[in-house]
């Protein structure tokens, strides 16, 4: 009993990372999510018949489990057909009834099951392949998420719902495709997919395309900024073309593609959502069109590639974090028509120049944080006075070293001000 650690008759964690076989005691009710999360040397599990209840994402990260076996005469759940998995209602879902909530890297998953719980393989590396049968209708959050050994993946024209994260992780998949039957996909679905290298819907899909060849899912239903208007870009991969007409690049959609090289954006875009190309770390360029308005949090993230960003006038605000330890990052010009700047370049350790047109209205001094070789700041206002701020103090290195370069005949004004007047040098051009 030393082995677990109990609330009541509730199995909430196993302390023996060391176990390779565990039969849980026979008065257990109830076993918590993630009970036996990371132990990796666990080849084999029993559930008694006295639990009725189990958690999420029971299994994660056991690498090695290979055999689940509940017993027969447990009255809430079953391990049919050796199936090695736990059977029984969604927990989530409960119109499911005959859902899979855990499973394993020799997990068979039985006909008849209609639901694949979320987090049922989380970080189930040694499952390298998987057959999903035609009764099977919603993939939920996370399923597959981190099954790095898994080369390829089936969806039957069954499936309706393919939902946030579900193959997330999975490095080792190169294709997929989407049949016409699905109707709804969540976002971050690919994530960190980094060796897809193709994406291909059924042309019959009425809610999905891959138009043009373009390797990539496209959607009317993808997310908070989309209305039935928007074209949005949901998932993405090394090998996509964003097609013309989509507006929307949403959350996550190259999240990770780290042999991302280059990719043209269309004049379509409006929107480039949070965490969109956010590890790309193979980008060395990106033309942000001038039809964009809106660049969130998160959105280049981590793009070591990028040398040099030129922002267009029709971007209105740029979220924090938006070019967050770009490191590579050199140059960086901000054409007018921004109004609101977060703190996009916090951890750009190369920045060397960067330009605020004369349309700003708001910046956080967050937005030069960590950019410990800024030696140009251009501010193109004319009156710092109207200019918002929410941090006053600037970094005492950037403001000894960093010369501010300000419109011709305002340098009073700016010497004046409570942010701008802590800068040493304040030159007028």
């Amino acid at each position: 009993m030393d082995d677990f650690e109990f609330f009541g008759s509730k199995l909430v964690k196993c302390l023996n990372k060391s176990a390779t076989e565990i039969i849980i005691p026979d008065d257990v009710t109830e076993i918590e999510s993630f009970a036996f999360a990371d132990c990796t040397k666990l080849i084999s599990v029993f559930i008694p018949k006295s639990v009725s209840k189990v958690g999420m994402g029971m299994f994660a990260g056991c690498t090695n489990l290979e055999s689940i076996k509940v017993d027969e005469n447990n009255e809430w759940f079953d391990s049919r057909e050796n199936c090695n998995a736990i059977i029984g209602r969604s927990l989530f879902r409960r119109s499911h009834d005959t859902a899979l909530l855990a499973g394993c890297k020799s997990t068979i998953i039985p006909k008849g099951v209609t639901l694949i719980e979320e987090q049922a393989f989380i970080g189930c590396s040694g499952l390298t392949s998987i057959e999903i049968p035609d009764s099977v209708e919603s993939i939920e959050e996370g399923a597959f998420s981190g099954c790095s050994g898994l080369t390829s993946i089936e969806i039957p024209d069954s499936v309706e719902s393919i939902r946030e994260g579900a193959f997330s992780g999975c490095t080792g998949l190169t294709s997929i495709f989407i049949p016409a039957s699905v109707t709804h996909i969540g976002f971050e679905v690919f994530k960190g997919c980094v060796n897809l290298e193709s994406i291909k819907v059924d042309e019959n899909n009425e809610c999905y395309d891959s138009r043009d060849n373009c390797n990539a899912i496209n959607g009317w239903k993808s997310g908070p900024f989309s209305v039935t208007s928007h074209m949005d870009l949901l998932a993405g991969c090394k090998n996509t073309v964003i097609p013309k007409g989509i507006e929307v690049i949403q959350s996550h959609a190259f999240h990770h593609v780290t042999d991302l090289t280059s990719i043209n954006i269309p004049d379509s875009v409006t929107v480039i959502c949070d965490d969109a190309f956010n590890g790309c770390t193979g980008l060395t360029s990106i033309n942000i069109p001038d039809s964009v308005t809106y660049i969130g949090f998160g959105a280049f993230e981590g793009c070591t590639g990028l040398t040099s960003i030129s922002i267009p006038h029709s971007v209105r605000k740029i979220e924090d974090g938006a070019f967050l330890y770009c490191t590579n990052l050199v140059n960086v010009e901000i054409q007018n028509g921004i109004e609101y700047i977060g703190a996009p370049f916090d951890g750009c350790s190369s920045l060397n120049s960067l330009t605020f047109p004369e349309s700003i209205k708001s910046i956080s001094t967050i937005s030069f944080g960590k950019c410990d070789k800024l030696k140009e700041l251009h501010i193109k206002h004319t009156n710092p006075f109207v200019i918002e701020f929410y941090i006053h103090k600037i970094l005492p290195c950037i403001a000894q070293q960093c010369t501010l370069y300000v419109p011709a005949g305002t340098e009073h004004m700016y010497r004046e001000h409570i942010v701008f007047g802590q800068f040493k040098n304040i030159v007028g051009e």
